[in-house]
């Protein structure tokens, strides 16, 4: 058996064995392994293990949830002063507090909350200042139950957290407490999650696993064959010995597998009567085709991404240019912007005087952007060299002033004239 192999049979024997399934969820419904030791942390809302088998076996998931985490924080940033104004000295001052690159380390968190729902961040305090910032993997996290020993009627405990790794477990407090070692969780709300987030893709999870299953099925049928594909029957006779072991060869060794596909058994039976009675179904490759093409269908519509984003062309969609101009535009200001404020609300918090701001995919075609600032400045509204820095090209010397001329010369005239 491969490797590939046992990690399919282990994360779908975890999610179906799931010893907290009730009775009535299905099958494919994720229910926490974990358990809260005394004073120890709450249950997750589903096995993190199994999510992350998911992000591994499925590729479009896996795209889906890379595509969403570049939009949102890889594409650049700025950090602005109050008035808005972009400030780079402030900008070199945030990224030196990442140890690892505020770049790369975001780009982390973001695949995490994607992934898992969850994101955490460690937050290394000088006195009560952030000094250094670090991506903690979420798989490694939990929540740990608040003891009440602080909490008043107005002022509830803040939560803890603990990181789990190998044999060795590392207590940290709640960002905002003071403590030299603190942690910033970020989420994204579902509704069966409570301290934790939830990933917005769960309701995929049945089609993942139908789509494992039915490769997992392809893989053991051309591999191993493990299902009987005939019975041998004999009227009036008894194989012998040469010929029983004519038929198990064949079996055995030259009927599994492609390149043995419509080989013939050649016998002789001693005049008696045999029978091949099949007993598989015969595999229809377009039933199984069609199967993942919809179990793929629903994990991009779980996710919200634009299908061509994930490499996805429908024969009867190859044009459309208006739609998915359509459907970018949507993605932007939904999904993207709303992942964009979360990052921006919770790391804002760790520059009190400034602010952050990601920058934004662009949706709109070059030809209109061309025409629109072309109109702009035909209208006087804009000089020229701004709408060329607004379209990605460099300044050009003394553009703007025989702009200014020729407006100005084409008003006087215009005067004169009248």
């Amino acid at each position: 058996m491969s490797n590939a192999d046992g990690i399919t049979r282990n994360v779908i024997a975890k999610s179906i064995n799931s010893p907290n399934t009730s009775a009535g969820a299905s099958k494919t419904t994720l229910s926490s392994t974990d358990t809260s030791d005394v004073g120890g942390v709450y249950r997750r809302p589903s096995d993190w293990s199994t999510l992350l088998e998911c992000f591994k076996l499925n590729p479009y998931h896996q795209r889906a949830v890379n595509i969403k985490a570049l939009l949102s924080v890889g594409l650049g940033y700025d950090v602005t002063k109050p008035d808005g104004a972009v400030d780079d000295a402030l900008k070199t001052k945030w990224d030196a507090m990442w140890p690892e690159g505020f770049s790369a380390s975001i780009h982390r968190i973001a695949v995490d909350l994607e992934t898992y729902g969850n994101a955490f961040i460690e937050i290394a305090n000088s006195g009560k200042t952030p000094v250094a910032c670090y991506h903690v993997p979420s798989l490694t996290m939990y929540v740990k139950q608040s003891t009440g020993s602080a909490a008043t009627a107005s002022t509830p405990a803040l939560p803890g957290f603990r990181q789990e790794w190998e044999s060795k477990k590392t207590d940290f407090s709640a960002f905002g407490s003071g403590a030299d070692r603190e942690i910033l969780h970020l989420k994204l709300y579902g509704p069966g999650a409570s301290v934790y987030g939830e990933p917005d893709w769960i309701s995929a999870l049945n089609s993942i696993f139908l789509d494992v299953h039915a490769t997992q099925w392809n893989s053991g049928f051309f591999q191993n064959n493990c299902v009987p594909a005939y019975a041998i029957t004999l009227k009036d006779g008894n194989l012998t010995p040469e010929a029983e072991g004519q038929i198990r060869d064949f079996f055995t060794a030259s009927f599994k597998g492609v390149e043995n596909a419509r080989k013939t058994l050649i016998m002789a039976a001693n005049g008696s009567e045999v029978k091949f009675e099949k007993l598989q179904a015969d595999v229809q490759d377009m039933g199984f085709e069609r199967l993942k093409e919809i179990c793929r269908n629903e994990v991009v519509a779980a996710h919200g991404v634009p299908p061509r984003l994930l490499g996805i062309m429908s024969a009867g969609q190859l044009g459309g240019g208006g739609e998915l101009q359509w459907q970018l535009k949507l993605f932007k200001e939904g999904l993207v912007a709303a992942r964009q404020a979360l990052y921006e609300s919770a790391l804002g918090q760790l520059l009190p005087e400034a602010g952050l701001r990601f920058k934004e995919m662009d949706v709109t075609d070059i030809k209109d952007d061309m025409q629109y600032f072309s109109t702009l400045v035909g209208a006087g509204i804009i000089l020229p060299n701004e709408a060329r820095a607004e379209l990605g090209f460099d300044k050009v010397d003394m553009l703007d002033s025989a702009a200014l001329a020729r407006a100005l010369g084409g008003g006087a005239g215009g005067a004169t004239g009248a």
